[in-house]
Parts: C-alpha cells; sequence; structure tokens
C-alpha cells in the first residue's frame, strides 16, 4: 500500500516536470523492459535510471505441511493447522547508458520471510522476520548491430553475473529454482545467497509496431537464454520470457509478462527421490512458470510506477521439500499462487549530448525534394518525391514508406541514401506530405418527417439517409423554426472520421404546416336592441395564445329579439403561419327602448332655467329643466352643443360678460357630472351684447336674462 501511494504522490509531482518525451519502463534487472522480460531498446547515451521493485504474497495454499523439529534431524507429525505465512522480495537497482547502443545495471534483492504463531504459540517458537540481502547482480544489454537504422525490429544481447552478498541460510523459502540442491539426505537448500557466482546469458528481440501505423500502439519482447550456476550440487536453468506492451496513450502501458525457468533436470525429465522416500519424475510444470499482467504510468518527467498481480501457472499438485534451518522443515507448491507486484522509478538523460561533428563524409543535400500529395489510405509509398538534389549520387525516400497517414498536412522523415554508403552518411530530414480526405459518398440522402410552425428542424426526423461511411445526417440549422409552407433547407452529413473523410452538404424539402392557436376563452358580447347586426356587437375578454382578432361569421346578420348563439371566428394576425379558429357565442337580443326628444338646430332657449340674483348659481327649479337635456344628450350621442349664457344691460359690460360666461359654465359643468363627454360641450358668455327684447322695461330685461343651446354637430 505504501508503494502504491507513494508511487502515485511521485506521479502527480512529476507531471508538472516535463524535461523530455521518451520515459522508459524498466524492469527489476535495472534495465528497460517489462518486470522480467527485457526490452532489446536501451536508456541511450547518458541515461540513467533508478527503480524500486518489490512483491508480498501471503497466499495460503504455498504452505502444505510445517514440521517444527526443534533440534530433532527427523520427521516427526506436521503441524496442524498450518500456519500463515508472509513473502515479500524488494529489488533495487541503478543503470547507466554509456552509448545508445549499451547499458549497464546493478541490482541488489533483499528476501523478508515471516512465519505466524496464529494457534500454535506454543508449537511455533520463532516467528521473527527471517531474511536479507540476495545475490548482487551486474548486468549489461548489448544492442547489435550498434546504431541499428531499424525501429521496428531491435536485438541485443544480454549478459549478467550474480556475486553472492550476505548469508546463504538467510530467509526461509528458497527464491530460485536454481538455488535447488536435489535432494540427499545431508542436503542443505539455498534461500538467498548460493555462495558462488552465476551467469546468466539472454538474446533479446523486440518488435515495435508502433513503426509501421500510430494506429497499432503494441510493442512485443521475447527472451530466451541460459542461466549457468558454478555450484557444481545447483541446478542450471533455461531462461524464456515473452511480453505484450501496448501503449494506448504515450503516458500508460498495459502488459502482460510471461516467464518460464525449466531446470535442466526438468527438460531431461530426471527421476528424484525426496528425504521422505517418495520417488517424482521432474517435468516442466514442476518449475517457476508466471504471468504477470500489469499497468505503468510514465509520465514526461521521468517518473514511472508500475502495479498488477504475478500468477503462476505451474503444477499445483506437487510439493518440494525444503530444510530452511535447523529448527523448521516446510513442505511448499513449486511458487505462491499469486503475488502482488509494484514497482517506481525513474529515468532520463543526465548529460545534453553533443552536436554530432560534420565531416567530409556527411552528403551536401542541396535541396530535399516535395511530395505529391496522396489520399488517405494511401501510404507514403504513394507520395512520389520531386525536385531533390545533392552532391553525389544517391536516393531519396521516407524513413517509414509504409505508414499509412491520417488526413492533414503532415511532417515526415526522409532519408536520402548515398549510393555509396561505404564513404557517405545517410542524410535525413522532415518534409510536408498532404494527405488529403477521401470525398464521402452519400448514396441515398434523407426525407424530413413533416413538422408544424413553431417546432425547429431538429424536431423534423431525418429517415433513410446511407452513405459509404459511418456518420450522421443533421440539418445545418436545425435550431431555426421555419415559416409553415414547403421550402429547402441544408442537410449535412458528417461522418465519425471526419479527420479522413469530407463533410457532404444538400438541400432537402421540409413540408411545415400551420400551427393551430389554442383559444383559451371566446370573447364577452354587450347586448344590442333589435334591429343591430352583429357588427354592432361590442366584444371583449377573448383569449388566444397567438394575437388575432375574433369576429363573428356573419357579421351582417340582424339578430331577432331574445338570446342565441352565432359562430365566431379568431384570424390570427400571421395567417401565414396559423389557421383560423371558429367557435361561438350567445348573443343577447332586447328591443329597442323609446328615444329622448332631440335637440334641434338654431338658439333654444332653456326655459326654466335660473340663478340667484347676481351670480351663476343655478336655482333649485332648474335642474329637471337640464335633466331632460342630459337625456336627449344620452340618446344622441352624436350631438354636440355650445352653451350660450345671456344678461340685461343693468351694470357694467365687462361686469355682465363674466357673469353670463360662468352662468353658461355652470350649465356645462352639470351637464358633465351627469355622464355627458366635456369634448361634446363649449361655454360662451354673451353678456348684454345680443338681446332679444328692451332693457328699458322690466319684462324686457327679464327675457335678455337667458341662457341658449346650439348645436355645433
Amino acid at each position: 500500500m505504501a508503494i502504491t501511494c507513494a508511487g502515485f504522490l511521485l506521479l502527480l509531482v512529476a507531471t508538472g516536470f516535463a524535461s523530455r518525451d521518451d520515459v522508459k519502463l524498466t524492469n527489476r534487472y535495472g534495465q528497460v523492459g517489462l518486470w522480467n522480460t527485457h526490452s532489446a531498446k536501451t536508456l541511450n547515451r547518458y541515461g540513467l535510471q533508478t527503480n524500486f521493485w518489490g512483491s508480498y504474497t501471503a497466499h495460503d495454499d504455498f504452505l502444505v505441511n510445517f514440521w517444527d523439529r526443534d533440534g530433532d534431524p527427523g520427521l516427526s507429525d506436521p503441524i496442524d493447522p498450518i500456519p500463515g505465512f508472509n513473502a515479500g522480495e524488494f529489488n533495487i537497482s541503478v543503470g547507466y547508458g554509456f552509448t545508445d547502443f549499451f547499458d549497464l545495471a546493478v541490482m541488489v534483492p533483499v528476501y523478508l520471510d515471516k512465519i505466524a504463531k496464529d494457534s500454535n504459540e506454543d508449537i511455533i517458537t520463532d516467528n521473527t522476520v527471517k531474511g536479507g540481502a540476495g545475490d548482487l547482480e551486474v548486468s549489461m544489454k548489448f544492442q547489435y548491430p550498434p546504431n541499428q537504422e531499424s525501429d521496428f525490429f531491435k536485438m541485443a544481447y544480454y549478459g549478467a553475473m550474480s556475486f553472492p552478498t550476505g548469508n546463504t541460510t538467510q530467509g526461509r523459502f528458497p527464491r530460485h529454482n536454481y538455488y535447488y540442491a536435489w535432494p540427499s539426505e545431508d542436503t542443505t537448500y539455498i534461500y538467498s545467497n548460493d555462495g558462488n557466482v552465476e551467469v546468466d546469458m539472454k538474446m533479446l528481440w523486440t518488435w515495435d509496431f508502433r513503426e509501421l501505423s500510430e494506429e497499432f500502439p503494441v510493442l512485443f519482447h521475447f527472451n530466451y537464454g541460459l542461466r549457468w550456476n558454478t555450484n557444481p550440487d545447483l541446478e542450471h536453468v533455461f531462461m524464456l520470457n515473452a511480453g505484450l506492451d501496448i501503449r494506448p496513450r504515450p503516458w500508460v502501458n498495459v502488459f502482460l509478462d510471461y516467464s518460464a525457468q525449466p531446470s535442466f533436470s526438468s527438460v531431461e525429465r530426471r527421476d528424484v527421490v525426496l528425504p521422505t522416500g517418495e520417488e517424482r519424475q521432474l517435468g516442466l510444470l514442476d518449475d517457476p512458470m508466471r504471468l504477470s499482467p500489469g499497468i505503468a504510468f510514465l509520465t514526461p518527467g521521468g517518473f514511472n510506477f508500475s502495479a498488477g498481480a504475478q500468477i503462476s501457472v505451474a503444477n499445483e499438485d506437487k510439493q518440494f521439500l525444503f530444510y530452511g534451518r535447523e529448527d523448521a522443515l516446510f513442505e511448499t507448491a513449486v511458487e505462491p499462487k499469486a503475488k502482488f507486484v509494484a514497482s517506481i522509478g525513474w529515468n532520463g538523460i543526465v548529460f545534453e549530448e553533443e552536436e554530432p561533428r560534420v565531416g567530409k563524409d556527411n552528403p551536401e543535400v542541396y535541396s530535399w525534394p516535395r511530395a505529391e500529395s496522396i489520399t488517405y489510405g494511401q501510404s507514403l509509398r504513394n507520395a512520389r518525391l520531386y525536385g531533390g538534389s545533392a552532391d553525389i549520387d544517391g536516393e531519396f525516400s521516407f524513413v517509414h514508406r509504409d505508414s499509412v497517414p491520417n488526413a492533414g498536412v503532415r511532417e515526415y522523415s526522409v532519408v536520402f541514401t548515398p549510393r555509396d554508403t561505404t564513404n557517405y552518411a545517410a542524410a535525413f530530414n522532415d518534409v510536408s506530405v498532404t494527405i488529403e480526405n477521401v470525398e464521402t459518398s452519400v448514396t441515398a440522402w434523407p426525407r424530413a418527417r413533416s413538422i408544424t410552425y413553431g417546432q425547429s428542424l431538429n424536431e423534423a426526423e431525418l429517415r433513410g439517409g446511407r452513405a459509404d461511411v459511418d456518420g450522421e445526417f443533421f440539418f445545418v440549422e436545425g435550431d431555426t423554426k421555419p415559416d409553415a409552407g414547403t421550402a429547402s433547407h441544408v442537410v449535412r452529413f458528417v461522418p465519425e472520421d471526419t479527420v479522413n473523410y469530407t463533410i457532404s452538404n444538400r438541400d432537402i424539402e421540409v413540408e411545415v404546416a400551420k400551427a393551430r392557436p389554442e383559444v383559451s376563452q371566446w370573447p364577452e358580447t354587450d347586448t344590442i336592441t333589435e334591429g343591430a347586426s352583429l357588427a354592432d356587437v361590442s366584444l371583449s375578454s377573448g383569449r388566444a395564445s397567438v394575437a388575432g382578432s375574433f369576429a363573428f361569421a356573419e357579421p351582417e346578420k340582424e339578430p331577432s329579439e331574445g338570446i342565441e348563439s352565432h359562430e365566431m371566428i379568431f384570424t390570427p394576425d400571421d395567417t401565414d403561419n396559423y389557421e383560423t379558429v371558429r367557435g361561438s357565442a350567445s348573443v343577447t337580443v332586447e328591443r329597442e327602448a323609446p328615444r329622448a326628444q332631440v335637440i334641434q338646430r338654431g338658439a333654444l332657449i332653456l326655459e326654466g332655467v335660473n340663478f340667484e340674483l347676481g351670480s351663476a348659481d343655478l336655482t333649485r327649479e332648474s335642474y329637471s329643466v337640464l335633466d331632460r337635456v342630459v337625456e336627449s344628450l344620452r340618446d344622441w350621442p352624436e350631438i354636440e352643443l355650445r352653451v350660450e349664457g345671456h344678461t340685461d344691460a343693468t351694470g357694467s359690460d365687462s361686469l355682465n360678460r363674466r357673469l353670463s360666461y360662468e352662468r353658461a359654465k355652470a350649465v356645462v359643468d352639470y351637464f358633465i357630472s351627469q355622464g355627458i363627454q366635456g369634448s361634446r360641450l363649449s361655454a360662451v358668455g354673451k353678456g348684454p351684447d345680443e338681446p332679444i327684447a328692451s332693457n328699458a322695461t322690466a319684462d324686457g330685461r327679464a327675457e335678455n336674462r337667458r341662457v341658449e343651446l346650439h348645436r355645433i354637430d
């Protein structure tokens, strides 16, 4: 758990300190590769790596029987129940790339074992952690031939020597099958150090399929060789490793690592006799054989973290007897069934590499060629190079000529290969290549389902469209809400692979039906009198979902007295996009009431309208006369009046004119107070200027003091 947490912490920190793009995953031995399998690739010149690799197991099926001998060399009944155990291994390594084709690494393993007391506390007296450092191993990797031009296939030789460190009896369980001394009664098994030098020799092969296609990020590694033990009592073993390395992203590796260590005895199918007297024939499945799935994260800052499992596929039915120390005897399986494995490390270039010196053996390229454009699906072989020239004879070609690039304008490496390759080196440069899209073929454009005004084009379902590649048909202006009618709109086909295929457009017809407005309330009607038409009915309170007007279907009809239902029509203002809606409303028709007497044209003297002496205050008897005028004005709304006030000649003219105006104004104000519109009325004061009788007599002066009405409509 601590390794996992530390790994994720370093992963997060490292992402902010990018120093190079080519971060490599290193294995338990300090070399480039997977956990148990080596890659033929190297750290490159001046490349430095450090790595901490660890495994842990407490698998119940590993420990089969346990004898606590307590100094007795013989076998008694095994302890029951079998105690639990814990086993850990930790490899610490450092590696360095002296050249682009030669790496050197040093690795030290540490082994720790522990037997749990559990319910056997009275029997198992020693449950302390046993273990220590294992053999120090120095390894080297040499690519051959050096400076290989092909990045697709790499080959390298691997050699390692392990030197004895620590105590041969450290630990409780043997760590390698090449530490097995096939039994005799006086044999003691080796645990973490055999006390002798061991030699490991392997051939390494790596295929990098990314060099053939960017769409296939897969590497495959294969190792085979021999582990030679200089102790004549111990086993020699064959070494066989394979690894599948998938890199879906530059920063993540998903891998499966296979490792097998068949001993010479297993290959020869040798018969052995165990200390218990049991005879057994050894086979290939009696030696370690593992599958290790895992995932690794690589950061631009050089840090790498991996985690996964190591699963044994060796024979689970056969066990071996191991004499661990004087106080205990163990019967175990070949290996624990499963281990948890994790690693954390860093690698990077520690020195800036000097610029290569330009010598006379480098050709001078006067002009690099241009490349003809190609179409997606064609390889770079189809992009003809033309126009290049150099100072010596040779040929221009793409480095990765079998690569099939995506559409766009991209840079690819071109190599100039001299005809005289013995005396001249190759020259490299990037050349732009235009990769054109493949024109999409739409075999059938879709039809659009009709919609209603107010719906967007996105709601007009497109049906029946077909093309030669996967993709989607949709309206370019899908949010548009078109007017009613039939019109053309642009439909676009967008392939799923827009990088390599073109987008196509075409107009298709869409039928948009008129929408039906919703009338939430038909209008209320006023009462009309007999003889009036429906056009005279006042309508109010009608409501609909869109703007428009309400009207009777037969406005000229004159309904009979009573209450009748008549058809109505709601006509939207936007008749291009909305339908008319029909409904009905009830109309009440009353018998026409008699109208008041009409006011005739000419001067009408209001007899009986009088004022208090010397003022404009109407007398009480005047209101009955004025009320009859009000009734006439109500029944005849088209009449407009001018009210004139007159006085006799008694007193000053200015005083009489003002008094006559005030009296006329008092009459107008009364009419207005009774609901007559002021716009139909006006007041004028004539004073004594227009007498209708002599001012010399009292009767004449009484006649001259009057109010007259004059129609002005």
